[in-house]
């Protein structure tokens, strides 16, 4: 998998940080994090499936910005700025991200 803050990491670095990581799992269309919600915090790492992250437009429709497939990275600014989430991000289909709590 690739991975952008596995970038210029040893082996033995990635295994570390991969050891600290909590693993879950969420089914398809399950809501990992929730767009003004303060929980749950951490800086994800998806290792498996394909997430979709969406913002809330007026009369609850919604706008796609972004498909994450394995690799990517989300939950990054609340994570370095503890602060409601700017986006909701939800499975496309299941999935297994990785978190590292704050």
């Amino acid at each position: 998998m690739q991975c952008p803050v596995y970038g210029t990491m040893s082996s033995d670095e990635r295994q570390h940080v991969q050891q600290l990581a909590e693993y879950l799992t969420f089914a398809k269309g399950q809501t990992v994090i929730r767009e003004r919600d303060e929980i749950p915090q951490g800086l994800w790492m998806l290792q498996r499936g394909k997430c979709q992250v969406v913002k809330e437009l007026s009369g609850g429709a919604e706008q796609q910005l972004a498909l994450l497939e394995p690799g990517a990275i989300f939950g990054e600014m609340s994570f370095f700025d503890p602060s409601p989430h700017s986006a909701t991000v939800r499975a496309v289909d299941a999935i297994t991200p990785s978190r590292k709590s704050c």
